[in-house]
């Protein structure tokens, strides 16, 4: 988990912020513990999680009023 929020971070900051993350494949569509873990550790990039759409698998899985879809 460590490595994902690295590389998001690194990526972000290149790329001056993110408009979205996109959780897709293994971890992505079948691990909302994992998603919950990520969306945390890049809070500060503006992502909310809704926990509960989170459960669901989303498709939408952000909280109203981030600054960043997921």
């Amino acid at each position: 988990m460590h490595y994902v929020a690295k590389e998001i971070g690194a990526l972000a900051g290149v790329l001056g912020g993110l408009d979205g993350f996109v959780f897709a494949a293994g971890v992505g569509e079948s691990s909302p513990a994992m998603r919950a873990r990520i969306v945390a550790a890049c809070e500060w990039l503006g992502v909310r999680l809704d926990a509960d759409a989170n459960q669901r698998g989303g498709p939408c899985i952000s909280a109203a009023g981030g600054a960043v879809s997921a």
